[in-house]
């Protein structure tokens, strides 16, 4: 009968040891499922940050873009102002030497007869309204 009792003692011996292991498992699966929430939520904060950081960044390279589109209006804008600066300066230089052209060209002709004066042409025109009453 002892060797009966004693293995009966090693199977509630052994039953213990299974509820602990058990109890164990339990205990490490919730801790698992824990840690998987954790990571779980991580990723989420680390998508979330992503996210942001693609929109900062596409916000950023959309600044980028509008600056240089800014910019190489305002170059075509200063090389237009030139260009109009240099087109007027031409046009001056231009008339400038016509205008020498043309007083050397009055000074080699002969004067011209004089030109009346308007009021000398017509007298009687101020006269002639007056008679009108």
């Amino acid at each position: 009968g002892s060797i009966i009792t004693r293995q009966n003692k090693d199977i509630i011996d052994l039953r213990s040891c299974v509820t602990v292991a058990q109890a164990n498992n339990d205990g490490l699966a919730n801790k698992i499922k824990a840690l998987k929430d954790e990571v779980k939520v991580i990723k989420e904060s680390e998508e979330k940050t992503k996210g942001e950081y693609d929109a900062l960044k596409a916000d950023k390279d959309e600044q980028g873009e509008e600056l240089a589109a800014l910019q190489a209006s305002l170059t075509a804008g200063n090389e237009e102002a030139q260009a109009n600066i240099d087109k007027l300066e031409n046009e001056h230089k231009s008339l400038k030497s016509e205008q020498e052209e043309e007083s050397k060209s009055h000074d080699k002709k002969p004067s011209c007869l004089p030109v009346l004066p308007q009021e000398s042409i017509s007298p009687d025109l101020g006269a002639m309204d007056n008679h009108k009453e």
